[in-house]
């Protein structure tokens, strides 16, 4: 899970990034509800990303811990 995790949570980040910009766009061209559908959009995505990276760090911790337990062992 290294790799493919630390990615899996920066596309989340980087569709609310995405999604936030279409926001800003739809308000600059006054589709004011259709902006702030995009926002709410961009917050979940982005809320979403933060439970990924969160879930990728324990994971990571996990794995050191039990590296270092083994490491102890011998």
């Amino acid at each position: 899970m290294g790799y493919l995790g630390r990615i899996f949570y920066r596309i989340w980040f980087f569709g609310a990034a995405v999604w936030f910009f279409d926001a800003l766009l739809s308000m600059h061209h006054h589709a004011l509800a259709r902006g702030i559908a995009q926002a709410g959009i961009a917050a979940a995505f982005l809320f979403v990303g933060m439970l990924f990276r969160r879930q990728y760090l324990r994971r990571l911790e996990r794995l050191q811990k039990r590296e270092e337990e083994r490491k102890q062992q011998r």
